[in-house]
C-alpha cells in the first residue's frame, strides 16, 4: 500500500482463471468481432456469394447484426458505381443521336440492339463459367458504344434511302444489304482481335478474360440479330408515327369542315 503495509490479493479478491477477451473493438459505439479471410483459389464474387447465402440461413441472437466489409463492400461500391456510370452513358448516347439524326424514332430504333449485346454476354459468361466481375462490367460498358455504331451505320443508310424516295420497307431491305458487309466486317475483326484474350492466351488474361468474353459475346448477337431486329423495331416505330399523324391531321380538319 501506499503506506507500506503488506495486504494479500486474497484479502481483497476472489482469484479464478477465466476466459475474456485479448481486446474489444468498437466501431460507431457499438461492440464487434471481425472474421477475415484470404482468397486464394476462387474469385472473390462467388466467394461473397456463398458467404452471403450461409449467412442468411444463420440464427443469429437477438441484437447481433452481421455485415460484409473490405474487400466485398468495395467491390459493391465499384458495381453502383459502373451501374450508374451505364445508365448515363445509354442516356448520353441516346441524346448525342437525337441532335444528330434530329429526331427521336431512328435513335430510339437503335437502342434497340443493346438488349441483344446483353442477351449474347449473360450467355457467353454462363457458358465459359466466369462469374460477372468488375472487367465484364467494364467490357459491357464498352458494348454501348460499340453496338449502337453498327446499328447507326445500317439506320443512317436507311434514311438515305428514304431522302431518294423509296418506300420505307424498300428503303429497309436495300439499307440492310448495302450494310451488312461493313457492319460484319466491323464486328469481326473486333471478335477475332479479343479471341486470344478471351481463351486467357495473352498476358495477364486472367484479370481482363471476363471483358473479352463480354464483348465477344455481346457483339456476336448483336450483330446478327441487329440486321433484324432493328429495322423491324424502325418499321414498327415509324408506322406508329404515322398513324399517329394522321389522327391527329384528322381532328384539326373536322372542325373546318364543319
Amino acid at each position: 500500500t501506499p503506506l507500506g503495509d503488506s495486504v494479500t490479493i486474497g484479502e481483497i479478491a476472489t482469484v479464478e482463471e477465466v476466459e475474456t477477451p485479448v481486446s474489444i473493438a468498437a466501431l460507431n459505439e457499438q461492440k464487434y468481432a471481425s472474421v477475415t479471410a484470404s482468397v486464394t483459389e476462387r474469385d472473390s464474387s462467388t466467394v461473397i456469394t456463398d458467404i452471403e447465402a450461409e449467412l442468411a440461413q444463420m440464427d443469429l441472437p437477438e441484437g447481433v447484426e452481421v455485415e460484409i466489409s473490405g474487400m466485398a463492400e468495395m467491390m459493391d461500391e465499384s458495381f453502383r458505381q459502373l451501374g450508374l456510370a451505364m445508365i448515363i452513358a445509354v442516356a448520353a448516347v441516346y441524346l448525342v443521336m437525337v441532335i444528330a439524326f434530329g429526331e427521336a424514332i431512328a435513335p430510339l430504333a437503335i437502342m434497340f440492339s443493346l438488349p441483344l449485346a446483353l442477351i449474347g454476354s449473360v450467355v457467353a459468361l454462363l457458358i465459359s463459367g466466369i462469374p460477372l466481375d468488375m472487367p465484364a462490367m467494364i467490357g459491357a460498358l464498352m458494348l454501348i458504344g460499340i453496338v449502337t455504331t453498327n446499328a447507326i451505320v445500317l439506320v443512317e443508310r436507311v434514311q438515305q434511302k428514304l431522302a431518294e424516295g423509296l418506300p420505307r420497307r424498300e428503303a429497309l431491305v436495300q439499307a440492310g444489304s448495302d450494310r451488312i458487309r461493313p457492319v460484319l466486317m466491323t464486328a469481326l475483326t473486333t471478335i477475332i482481335a479479343l479471341v486470344p484474350m478471351a481463351f486467357g492466351f495473352a498476358e495477364g488474361a486472367l484479370i481482363s478474360q471476363s471483358l473479352a468474353i463480354t464483348v465477344v459475346g455481346g457483339l456476336t448477337t448483336s450483330t446478327i440479330l441487329t440486321l433484324i431486329v432493328v429495322p423491324v423495331i424502325y418499321d414498327i416505330l415509324e408506322g406508329v408515327k404515322e398513324r399517329i399523324l394522321h389522327l391527329a391531321s384528322g381532328s384539326e380538319a373536322e372542325p373546318a369542315a364543319e
